[in-house]
């Protein structure tokens, strides 16, 4: 995962897909990241993902959560198809917002 931080906003990129064996190393290092600087929206940028399980959809659904709890606004960008339709089907679409690439 890399760090970019642009105007008032976090870009977390995503550089391989979310699954149990990735996000393990992930969910600290990206609330310290969260918590750490002063912006107003985190983006999380997954153009580079293909697949999403359910421990990544945890991932995510707290990373959403800990922006909101720091009063900062939370959105996904470059989602591909199948990702965005888990996310509709989960109804995460109403949460937060979502960008396909």
């Amino acid at each position: 995962m890399n760090r970019v931080l642009e105007n008032e906003k976090i870009i977390l990129k995503m550089e391989s897909d979310l699954t149990v064996n990735i996000v393990r190393n992930l969910v600290e290092k990206a609330k310290q990241y969260i918590e750490c600087d002063d912006f107003e929206l985190v983006e999380l940028d997954i153009s580079n993902v293909k697949f999403v399980d359910s421990i990544g959809i945890s991932f995510i659904i707290g990373l959403y959560k800990s922006a909101k709890n720091l009063n900062k606004k939370f959105k996904i960008t470059g989602s591909n198809e199948d990702i965005y339709k888990l996310f509709c089907l989960m109804k995460l679409d109403s949460v937060f917002e979502i960008e396909c690439a």
